[in-house]
């Protein structure tokens, strides 16, 4: 595994996570303005790191991380952020916080992949991601935003999209199926675990109108109804922080302000 760390160790600490088949880098665009208040702690996954390890279990990495926390000497996380999968992964690191003497303030999932979904939801899952990965194998990164999709998602401007593109098809090149089947358990085979009523409500769910929100929004709601839920539609799935990396940096702030 492999950390960014980044501002000054005196400022409040952001524990992020990342998106499946994505690194820390995928988020540097907005890391970059945060660590001017903050001090930065973002996860690159085994599997993810070029070590040529795979990605096997939530609970070994969320276990590292928590023993790396340590390390630092923090025992109080401003922001616990997950992207996408990254949601799945900072919630099973907040379930251990307790025990470990780590209190969390606020909370922010951006399109989280978690929960505990049916047979079938699942194995649709499962096929979107491995065709994903196919499909990242199967171009350059040129080619890949050259397509009509991504022209669509960005509103015609894919530049956009490029440094996370870059990431994601570095990664994928020496993915193994162990870590894209760990990246289906992780997301679609995790309980819900109570959260008390007062962190629900310093608790931030955002998602757009996409599969993500078809697969595990009713379950959040149901498990966390005092959490704060955004409609992200304007943006789809887990794009505002690439699309507008101020807007959303300045939508962190308000986030941990609001506490």
């Amino acid at each position: 595994m492999l950390y960014e760390i980044s501002g000054n160790q005196d400022s409040p600490a952001i524990l992020m996570f990342p998106g499946s088949f994505g690194s820390a880098r995928s988020m540097q665009g907005y890391i970059d303005l945060l660590k001017e208040n903050y001090y930065v702690i973002a996860v690159t996954l085994d599997g993810c790191d070029g070590s040529g390890n795979s990605y096997t279990s939530k609970d070994e990495v969320t276990d590292k991380v928590l023993q790396k926390v340590k390390e630092l000497g923090i025992d109080r996380i401003r922001l616990l952020y997950g992207l996408s999968m990254g949601g799945a992964n900072a919630l099973n690191f907040l379930f251990k916080c307790s025990r470990d003497g780590i209190t969390v303030e606020n909370i922010l999932l951006d399109g989280p992949a978690v929960g505990k979904i049916g047979k079938l939801k699942k194995w649709f899952f499962d096929y979107m991601n491995k065709q994903q990965v196919k499909m990242m194998r199967s171009k350059t990164v040129e080619e890949y935003l050259a397509t009509p999709m991504i022209s669509k998602i960005t509103g015609g401007r894919p530049e956009v999209y490029r440094v996370y593109i870059e990431d994601m098809l570095s990664v994928c090149k020496d993915l193994t199926d162990v870590t894209s089947n760990t990246v289906t358990e992780t997301c679609t085979n995790q309980p819900l675990a109570a959260i008390p009523a007062a962190l629900q409500k310093h608790m931030h769910i955002w998602y757009g109108k996409d599969a993500m929100k078809m697969f595990f929004y009713k379950g959040l709601r149901k498990a966390y109804p005092q959490a704060h839920y955004r409609d992200m539609s304007k943006y789809g799935h887990a794009m505002y922080c690439i699309m507008d990396p101020e807007g959303y940096v300045k939508d962190i702030e308000k986030i941990i302000r609001r506490q």
